[in-house]
């Protein structure tokens, strides 16, 4: 019983890691300057990757 509480609750923090990340991803705030927002690209897609494969790798458990 336990176990599966916190499954689910770590696929529920790796989804909305995932979908807070694609968010910012596909619409970056207005504030950033132009220099950093390849930086910033890159970050929130790598931590969007680690959600999705958080979330694969949750599925075999």
């Amino acid at each position: 019983m336990l176990t599966e509480i916190v499954l689910f609750v770590a696929q529920l923090m790796l989804l909305a890691l995932l979908l807070i990340n694609l968010v910012y991803l596909l619409s970056p705030a207005k504030a950033i300057p132009r220099e950093k927002k390849m930086e910033y690209r890159i970050e929130h897609s790598l931590l969007a990757i680690a959600g999705g494969i958080g979330l694969a790798v949750l599925q075999f458990i």
